[in-house]
């Protein structure tokens, strides 16, 4: 099954056992024509890098270039786990308070709806592992990422 990856290039900083911390240059984010398609200049948030920690599949040294990748559905559903979900549910958790009559009970059904939401997305993620975004080092002779992916 051939998954659509968001790729970036960074560089390995340090090895912990079965996990390395790697080093990506995202200061120029802000300016790529990708935008809001990227999962990575979202994660960036504007820093001029961001580190992340990636299961090792082989062994790496310090100073290693490698490339990082993550699958592009899971970057939209914990988008819709972790954003929308829990906007939806504060406005209907505050329509039905509001429903109940009183500013106090609207303020209380948003507040559980976002919570609730909160929890569920969690729960959710707990329960299914394949929703999560885990970056994954791509091997060295990985076919190449499609250019309109492509952070290089």
């Amino acid at each position: 099954m051939n998954v659509e990856r968001l790729a970036h290039a960074g560089v390995v900083q340090s090895v912990d056992g079965d996990h390395a911390l790697v080093v990506m240059d995202t200061g120029g984010c802000a300016a790529c024509g990708h935008g809001s398609h990227c999962g990575v200049g979202q994660m960036a948030a504007g820093r001029a890098a961001t580190v992340l920690r990636v299961p090792a599949t082989r062994p790496l040294r310090a100073g290693e270039r490698v490339t990082v990748s993550v699958p592009v559905h899971a970057l939209t559903v914990s988008a819709v786990l972790g954003y929308v979900l829990p906007a939806v549910a504060l406005l209907v958790g505050a329509g039905l308070g509001q429903a109940a009559g009183s500013d106090r009970a609207a303020v209380l059904g948003a507040a559980a709806g976002f919570f609730g939401a909160m929890a569920a997305g969690r729960a959710l993620m707990a329960a299914f592992p394949a929703l999560r975004v885990t970056p994954r080092l791509e091997s060295p002779h990985a076919p190449p990422v499609p250019k309109e992916f492509s952070h290089d």
